[in-house]
């Protein structure tokens, strides 16, 4: 009722404004409301969003759990993964932008995981279009970037991810759910989050955050590659091929991990990914000794729950600055999510140990060939 009655008010106002015009002055001063209003309505879309990255890791932390509690409560069973890194990494972008600008860099990361998902789903079933589709993934990560410069790896990474694990589950439908419910419930935390910190006070004294332009950060939408890039998808495509060949070969159920683990260490100069591959193999023995400790004491549900959780944090929290470390805990987190109610947890330990180490050869070489004279020249 108070709101037809206020509708009703509104009309006759308006009724009566059409049929006997007001003074001027009248005019001036009830014109002044609605173009505020308006005003802020733009400055909230407009408002710059800054988040710490420590918040950024409790907020993804919180969204790792609620993933869990529902593949726990609903049996999502093994597609339980793309739900937890589709909230993940949906929920973990952090970009310095304004409210609108963030929230459409959030739905073009989703956009790309769930078509790099559909991507894995249609060329799964044949291994020469396996093949062709990891070359397509390689080239797109080139792509990406050169499009996203600050934020590729939060592309690159759950990219992967979703592909590779797409490749080795046979439940289609449920897979492309499972990664469209995520990222729609990481969206919702996104946007949640965006309107609670539009409103954030900058300083102690009270003044909010100043607004800034609406429009997106420029991107280079040139298509085409520099040279740089262009090297490092060709010799991307050539590695993923190989760890396919040898995936299939091998039978392993997560030889997935072996061409994964080649996109993540694989950087442009021979220098990065020397640093890069010690990196990862020195953090992944380190995390798998610790993770078998943790494994063999046989904690409970709700203590390895809580162990991921930390662990899923701590690895927000140093990956960009501490790589080496921040391997440490997301090697924990992976064989805790996967051995806690496996029969052979050594199994997945040792599987997790040969794939880093193999992949951290094959990048050694063949950046050897591609890019050590470069980086010499």
């Amino acid at each position: 009722m108070h709101f037809k009655q206020k509708f009703s008010f509104l009309v006759e106002d308006s009724a009566q404004l059409l049929i006997s015009p007001a003074p001027k002055h009248f005019k001036q001063k009830n014109a002044m409301p609605a173009a505020s209003q308006q005003n802020t309505h733009r400055s909230l879309f407009n408002r710059q969003i800054n988040i710490s990255d420590t918040q950024t890791a409790i907020f993804a932390t919180l969204a790792v759990t609620i993933a869990l509690l529902l593949a726990q409560q609903f049996a999502f069973g093994p597609t339980t993964g793309f739900l937890v890194v589709s909230m993940l990494s949906v929920t973990g972008i952090n970009t310095r932008e304004a409210f609108k600008a963030r929230l459409a860099t959030v739905a073009k990361v989703i956009l790309i995981l769930i078509t790099t998902c559909v991507l894995a789903i249609l060329t799964k079933h044949n291994i020469f279009t396996t093949l062709l589709g990891a070359v397509l993934l390689a080239f797109s990560f080139g792509y990406w970037r050169k499009l996203f410069p600050n934020n590729w790896p939060d592309i690159n990474i759950p990219a992967s991810v979703v592909f590779f694990m797409a490749l080795s589950i046979p439940q289609d439908m449920e897979i492309v759910k499972t990664t469209v419910l995520g990222c729609t419930l990481g969206f919702t935390i996104q946007l949640l989050l965006c309107i609670l910190f539009s409103f954030k006070k900058s300083d102690a004294k009270g003044k909010t955050d100043q607004t800034v332009a609406a429009a997106e950060p420029k991107q280079n939408y040139r298509f085409g590659l520099d040279k740089d890039l262009f090297i490092y998808s060709s010799q991307l495509s050539l590695l993923l091929v190989i760890g396919l060949l040898v995936y299939r070969v091998s039978g392993y159920p997560y030889g997935y991990w072996l061409p994964f683990t080649v996109i993540i260490i694989l950087q442009t100069s021979f220098k990065q990914t020397k640093k890069r591959i010690g990196d990862r193999i020195v953090g992944t023995l380190i995390g798998c000794v610790l993770g078998s400790v943790i494994l063999f004491l046989h904690f409970n549900d709700t203590t390895n729950l809580i162990i991921i959780a930390l662990n899923a944090f701590f690895f927000q929290m140093l990956v960009r600055q501490h790589y080496a470390l921040a391997v440490i805990f997301i090697t924990m987190f992976i064989l805790l999510l996967l051995g806690s109610h496996s029969s052979d947890p050594g199994e997945i330990v040792l599987e997790r140990l040969i794939s880093t180490i193999a992949a951290g050869a094959l990048v050694y070489i063949s950046s050897f060939v591609f890019l050590r004279k470069r980086d010499n020249a």
